[in-house]
Parts: structure tokens; sequence; C-alpha cells
């Protein structure tokens, strides 16, 4: 996973070992383009679009792209 799509909820859980088990979760352009997916429903009159979850997530590269422009890690 690269710096520019890091992971949105990480966790890590202890071990018998004493070692912890890192689990990544979701990566932060799925947990963007499921918000951005909320608002595009939420705006559509009708039935869903067919394009909705295309639209959502290249609003949340679009997210992305500006977080590393402005140097947010």
């Amino acid at each position: 996973m690269s710096d520019r799509n890091p992971p949105a909820f990480p966790r890590s859980e202890p071990r018998d070992e004493g070692f912890s088990e890192i689990y990544p979760g979701m990566t932060l352009a799925d947990y963007f383009a499921g918000q951005a997916l909320a608002g595009l429903l939420a705006a559509v009159d009708g039935p869903m679009r067919g394009d909705c979850p295309r639209e959502a997530y290249s609003l949340a590269l679009q997210m992305l792209a500006e977080r590393e422009r402005r140097g947010i890690k």
C-alpha cells in the first residue's frame, strides 16, 4: 500500500508471542469513495445511476491528489 493511499482504519492486536498482527482495513481511497457515493446517491433523483460508483472513486482519487498537493500524510 502506498503512502498516497494509506489504510483508513488500521489496527493491531496482541498475539501470544507478544507481537502485533496488523490489519490494514480499507484504504483511504475506499473510505473517501464510500463517503462520496453516499453524497452522490443522496443527490440523485430516481433510480441509482450506474456510473455513481465510478464517479465516487474518481472523486476519491481527486481527494487523495489534493491531500498530496497540500503535503498531508
